[in-house]
């Protein structure tokens, strides 16, 4: 088999799962990232590290797990962004504690 173009970064290493609510992609992007799309919407989980983020799809809703450097970049969350979370969200709460100077 031949491949005419590489797959783009949103559609490398997929899984797609059937649900009674439609299907759910979910795809690991390397050592801590991973990306699920759903109804729609686009959901990552620790978005940090190597990886073609610009052309990734925009998310409607990041989660960090913890602050450490390889789980939570704010240059990659920058990229992927694709709203102004209100201050309240206890995610935002984090980022901000992570990144703030001391």
């Amino acid at each position: 088999m031949t491949w005419s173009a590489e797959p783009s970064p949103s559609n490398m290493n997929v899984a797609v799962e059937k649900t009674s609510q439609g299907d759910l992609t979910v795809q690991p992007i390397n050592h801590s990232a991973i990306r699920f799309a759903f109804k729609g919407k686009q959901y990552y989980v620790d978005p940090a590290g190597e990886a073609d983020w610009d052309k990734m799809p925009k998310a409607d809703a990041i989660f960090i797990t913890h602050e450490h450097f390889d789980h939570l970049n704010p240059k990659v969350i920058d990229q992927i962004k694709n709203y102004n979370p209100p201050p309240s969200q206890p995610c935002g709460a984090m980022y901000r504690s992570a990144y703030r100077p001391r």
